[in-house]
């Protein structure tokens, strides 16, 4: 299972690390608003010429971690022993991170996402004794298939989360538009970052409800299935609904988002006290799962259909 689930991901990152940058440069502005240029919706720039502070560090940065993963990937595919394959990939995050850990003055969605696979991979033990060795070698297994779907979330979702938006919002407007002629013609939409977009792409990984163009516009549902056991579904949940909720509590719209960021709130600290053995909110394991994959779908399908909140105290 793990071979054919990498090869599909190596498919899904199949542009080349050069052909990645050659598209970075041909995307970059030869101004500090050269027309085109995206954060969230898109619309067109002036053509202050402002090419002094423009850093194509950041999206170099981006583009290397994106080729690191991609290596990772593509050795794991070639390894037969989940063991290798998992010290593999947790080894090319660490890497990667190293690649978007400098100090731009803000902070990239790439790093926290590389930093979201580690702890996810931290999250998948403890369950077996010493001496069960089928429970042993099967906790790598799902160890491996979570870190293969987090470099899938990371390359194919967050990366161009940063590229399109987060990076062109801090390093365009935010930190190179000092005249007029450098303002789009729908300037308010480029004074804001969508994290709602990252908290979606986040649930999404969890939930696989995506159409996949490589699989002929079906999903590629793997999660929360193919974690082998409540024990690990609960705790990898547990730390979803966290960071979904962390990352629309950063975007400008949280108001608007308050009943989903509250339900994703509640849903952690209920699944944080149960996978810490107090059982007072769910009797078994089997009901916290059906509770939580209902509850992540909920979350995700108001983000998905604007259902804006109202009932919940605002703030």
């Amino acid at each position: 299972m793990n071979f054919k689930f990498l090869t599909i991901l190596a498919l899904c990152a199949s542009m080349s690390h050069s052909a990645f940058a050659q598209t970075r440069k041909n995307n970059a502005p030869k101004s500090l608003g050269s027309k085109g240029a995206d954060i969230g919706k898109g619309g067109t720039g002036g053509d202050a010429q402002k090419d002094d502070l423009y850093n194509e560090d950041i999206y170099y940065a981006c583009n290397n971690a994106t080729g690191v993963l991609k290596k990772a990937l593509a050795r794991a595919l070639w390894y037969g022993q989940p063991t290798k394959q998992r010290a593999i990939l947790n080894q090319g995050l660490k890497d990667a991170y190293v690649l978007v850990s400098s100090d731009y003055g803000f902070s990239l969605l790439t790093k926290q996402a590389v930093l979201r696979g580690l702890e996810i991979d931290r999250t998948i033990s403890g369950a077996c004794r010493t001496g069960q060795e089928d429970c042993l070698e099967r906790e790598v297994r799902v160890a491996v298939l979570a870190l293969a779907q987090s470099y899938d979330l990371i390359i194919n979702k967050v990366v161009p989360l940063d590229m399109d938006y987060n990076i062109p919002y801090h390093q365009k407007y935010a930190s190179h538009c000092r005249s007029y002629d450098c303002l789009p013609g729908d300037f308010a939409s480029r004074f804001l970052v969508r994290y709602a977009d990252s908290a979606a792409a986040l649930l999404d990984f969890y939930l696989g409800t995506d159409p996949r163009p490589e699989l002929g516009g079906r999903p590629l549902r793997l999660l929360p299935e193919a974690l082998g056991s409540d024990y690990y579904e609960l705790r990898v949940a547990e730390r979803i609904s966290k960071w979904a909720a962390a990352d629309l509590n950063k975007d400008l719209f949280r108001r608007a988002f308050a009943c989903v960021i509250a339900d994703l709130d509640i849903l952690s600290n209920s699944l944080e006290r149960y996978n810490n053995g107090m059982n007072d909110e769910f009797p078994n394991s089997k009901f916290a799962v059906i509770y939580t994959r209902g509850a992540l779908l909920s979350s995700l399908t108001s983000l998905r259909q604007q259902q804006w909140c109202s009932g919940y105290p605002r703030y």
